[in-house]
C-alpha cells in the first residue's frame, strides 16, 4: 500500500514538472509587452477583437495615430495584430494553443488598451471581448457602435451613434454606462443587470434573462420595450414624453406615474402627453416602477 501511494506521488510530480517545462519552453509564447501603431486617415472604421484579456479605449486629443498596447507579467500565449486596409483598422488577439498542456497556463493574462485620436471621425466602431470585460473610457462618437463581451462586464462613458445604432451586448455580464444618444439604443444582458443613466433615443430596446433593468430617458415619443425574467425594471422618464405606458409583471408589484402613486398588480396602462409612443415593460418575478 505504501509503495503504490509513494509510486502514485512520484507520478503527480513528474507531471506537474512535465507541464511546467511545457510551459515555459521557447514557442509560441509572447512577451505582455507588445504595443501597435496604425496612421488613420479623416474618416476610417475601427475594430477591436480580444479573447483571453480585459479591453480600454481611451480618446485622445494629443494622438496622431491608433495605438494599442499589452501590459502585464511575464510572458502571454496572446498576440496583440494589427491589420490595415486603406481606411478599415483591425486589431486583434492570436492565442497560442498548445492542445492539452494549454489548460495548465501559469503566466499572466495582459490587458489591451486602445487610444484613438479624436480629430478623426469614426465611421463604424466594433469591439468584442470574449473572456474580459470592455470598458470605454471616454466620451465616444460614430456613425454607429457595437459593444458585445462572452462573459465580461461593458461599461461606457458618454457613446453617440450618428447614423445608426447602438448595440450592446454581453451574455455573462453586466451593462452600466452614463448615456447613450443614437436613433436605436438596444442593450441586452443574459445573466447581468442593465443600467444606462441618460438614454435620448426613439427606438429603445432593453433586455435582461436574470438581471435588473434600470434606466432615465429623454424627452420622446417614440418606443421603449423593456423586459427581463427574474429582475426588476426602475425607468424614469421625462415629464416631457409622449407616450402609452403598458406594464406586465407575473409575480411583483407595478407602479406608474409619480413616485408613490397607486399600486398594481399583473398588469397597468397609462397615458402620458398625447400617448403618442409606445412603451411596453415585462417582467415574470420581480416589479416595474416607471415614473415622470
Amino acid at each position: 500500500m505504501l509503495k503504490d501511494s509513494k509510486g502514485l506521488k512520484i507520478t503527480l510530480l513528474v507531471i506537474v514538472l512535465l507541464v511546467m517545462i511545457v510551459n515555459f519552453l521557447p514557442g509560441d509564447t509572447y512577451s505582455a509587452k507588445q504595443e501597435v501603431v496604425a496612421s488613420v486617415k479623416d474618416s476610417y472604421d475601427l475594430t477591436i477583437k480580444a479573447i483571453a484579456g480585459d479591453v480600454t479605449v481611451l480618446l485622445d486629443p494629443t494622438a496622431t495615430e491608433i495605438s494599442a498596447s499589452y501590459s502585464g507579467s511575464g510572458r502571454t500565449r496572446s498576440k496583440l495584430n494589427l491589420s490595415q486596409s486603406g481606411s478599415t483598422v483591425t486589431i486583434s488577439e492570436k492565442f497560442s494553443e498548445r492542445g492539452f498542456f494549454s489548460f495548465f497556463n501559469f503566466t499572466t493574462t495582459p490587458r489591451m488598451m486602445v487610444v484613438i485620436p479624436t480629430d478623426a471621425t469614426l465611421r463604424g466602431f466594433t469591439a468584442n471581448t470574449v473572456s474580459g470585460d470592455l470598458s470605454i473610457e471616454s466620451n465616444m462618437t460614430a456613425d454607429t457602435i457595437k459593444l458585445s463581451s462572452t462573459s465580461g462586464d461593458i461599461d461606457f462613458l458618454d457613446l453617440t451613434a450618428t447614423v445608426g445604432a447602438i448595440q450592446i451586448n454581453t451574455v455573462s455580464g453586466s451593462i452600466e454606462g452614463y448615456s447613450t444618444t443614437a436613433n436605436k439604443v438596444k442593450a441586452a444582458s443574459t445573466s447581468g443587470d442593465v443600467e444606462i443613466y441618460r438614454i435620448e433615443s426613439n427606438d429603445i430596446d432593453l433586455g435582461s434573462v436574470s438581471g435588473d433593468i434600470y434606466g432615465e430617458a429623454a424627452p420622446g415619443n417614440g418606443t421603449m420595450k423593456l423586459s427581463t425574467i427574474s429582475g426588476e425594471i426602475d425607468m424614469d422618464l421625462d415629464a416631457k414624453t409622449n407616450a402609452t405606458v403598458n406594464a406586465k409583471s407575473l409575480s411583483g408589484s407595478i407602479h406608474l406615474g409619480v413616485p408613490g402613486s397607486q399600486r398594481f398588480e399583473k398588469s397597468a396602462t397609462d397615458t402620458i402627453g398625447d400617448g403618442s409612443g409606445n412603451i411596453e415593460a415585462k417582467t415574470t418575478s420581480g416589479s416595474i416602477n416607471i415614473s415622470w
